[in-house]
C-alpha cells in the first residue's frame, strides 16, 4: 500500500469507529442551523454562495458529505448540472509521509510519549503499512493521521490485527465506501469538472503538525487501545447522533458534542480543535471565495469547519460573500 493511499484517506474524513467518528466532528462555535426547504424526497443542509455584488455565479457548499452512514442520503448528482469545478477539502500533492518527517522532525523521543506497550504497538503498525518511514520519524500528530486513514477501507486491513480485535472490526465493517469524496470525484468527472482542493496535503499536515505532541499522543493512544468503544459509547449510537445532527444542519452542536465521548482534559480539547480545524479554515475559506467569486462550483468540506465564528461560514461572510442556507437534493444509496 502506497504512502498516497494510507495518508490521503484522512482527507475523505470517514470514520467507522466511535473514537475517529467523534474526532471527525471538531467544529467551530456559534448558533448556524440550515433552513429547511420543502422538497419531494431526502435532502441535505448546504449553502449557497455568491458575491455580494453580483448575482452570479453561485456555488453551492456541502458540509458533511464526506460522513457516511446508513441513516444519510449522499448528494444527488443533479447538484452538478450547470457547474464548472468541484472543489474538495483536501487534495493530495505528491508529497511523501517520509518528506513530511523531514519537515517536521520529532520533538520528543517516541518513548517518552507512550507507554511501553502502546510504542511497540504503534512501532509494529507503521512498519507492517510500509510507508517508508519508521514510527520514531514521526510526530504523533502523523501516527494519528496514519492510524485513522488505514482504519478506513479501503485499506491495509491486514495490518488492523496488530491494534487489536476491535480495530480489526473497525477495517473490516465496512466495504469500500459508496459515497464522499470518491463519489464526488466519480460525478464531476461525468460531467467533466473540474477538480481542485481547498487546501493540499501538505497545507493540511503542516497546520496538525505544529500541535502540541502530548494531546495527540494521548488521542493516538485512544486509538491504539480501542478505536471502537470509548467511555460505553457505541459506534452506531455516535454515528446516528452525527447523521442527525449533519442532516439538521445544526453544525454548533456537531462541534459541542465531537469530543463528548472521549476522556480528553480541557487542554487537550482546545488544541485538539484549535490545529485540527481552526487554523485550516481560514486557508479553506479564502480557496472557496476564491473560486466562488470565479466559477459555479460544488464545495464538499467536513461538516467540522462548518460553523462558528472561526467556521467557514462566518469567514466567507467577513470576506464579503453572501452565505444562504439552503437544502440539496440527495437520494439514499443502494
Amino acid at each position: 500500500m502506497t504512502v498516497t493511499t494510507t495518508v490521503a484517506k484522512l482527507t475523505r474524513r470517514l470514520a467507522h469507529g466511535a473514537v475517529a467518528g467523534a474526532l471527525c466532528l471538531l467544529v467551530s462555535v456559534a448558533p448556524l442551523r440550515a433552513q429547511t426547504v420543502d422538497q419531494d424526497g431526502p435532502t441535505l443542509p448546504g449553502f449557497e454562495i455568491q458575491r455580494t455584488d453580483r448575482d452570479y455565479p453561485r456555488s453551492i457548499l456541502l458540509p458533511g458529505v464526506h460522513a457516511h452512514g446508513p441513516e444519510l442520503p449522499a448528494v444527488s448528482p443533479t447538484v452538478f448540472l450547470g457547474r464548472s469545478a468541484l472543489m474538495l477539502e483536501t487534495l493530495h500533492d505528491g508529497v511523501s509521509l517520509a518528506d513530511h518527517a523531514a519537515a517536521w522532525p520529532v520533538r520528543q523521543p517516541l518513548d517518552t510519549l507512550y507507554a511501553p506497550e502502546s510504542a511497540a504497538k504503534l512501532r509494529r503498525f507503521v512498519t507492517c503499512l510500509q510507508l517508508g518511514v519508521d514510527a520514531d520519524r514521526l510526530r504523533p500528530a502523523f501516527h494519528f493521521v496514519v492510524i485513522l486513514a488505514a482504519l478506513t477501507p479501503p485499506a491495509a486491513i491486514s495490518c488492523a490485527s496488530i491494534l487489536g480485535p476491535s480495530a480489526e472490526t473497525v477495517a473490516t465493517s465496512s466495504s469500500s465506501p459508496t459515497g464522499g469524496d470518491l463519489r464526488l470525484v466519480q460525478i464531476a468527472q461525468q460531467h467533466r469538472l473540474a477538480i481542485v482542493g481547498a487546501e493540499t496535503r501538505s497545507e493540511q499536515l503542516a497546520a496538525i503538525a505544529a500541535a502540541p505532541d502530548t494531546a495527540f499522543a494521548r488521542v493516538t493512544t485512544l486509538l491504539l487501545d480501542d478505536p471502537s468503544m470509548p467511555q460505553g459509547m457505541s459506534a452506531e449510537a455516535i454515528s446516528r447522533e452525527r447523521s442527525e445532527l449533519i442532516l439538521r444542519g445544526d453544525f454548533d452542536e456537531l462541534r459541542r458534542r465531537a469530543l463528548d465521548p472521549l476522556p480528553f482534559s480541557d487542554a487537550d480539547r482546545v488544541a485538539l480543535t484549535t490545529y485540527m480545524v481552526d487554523f485550516r479554515n481560514e486557508l479553506i475559506a479564502r480557496r472557496i471565495a476564491e473560486l466562488a467569486s470565479q466559477r459555479s462550483s460544488v464545495i464538499a468540506i467536513g461538516a467540522a469547519h462548518a460553523g462558528g465564528e472561526l467556521g467557514v461560514v462566518e469567514r466567507l461572510r467577513r470576506m464579503g460573500m453572501r452565505v444562504t442556507p439552503v437544502r440539496v437534493p440527495a437520494m439514499y444509496l443502494p
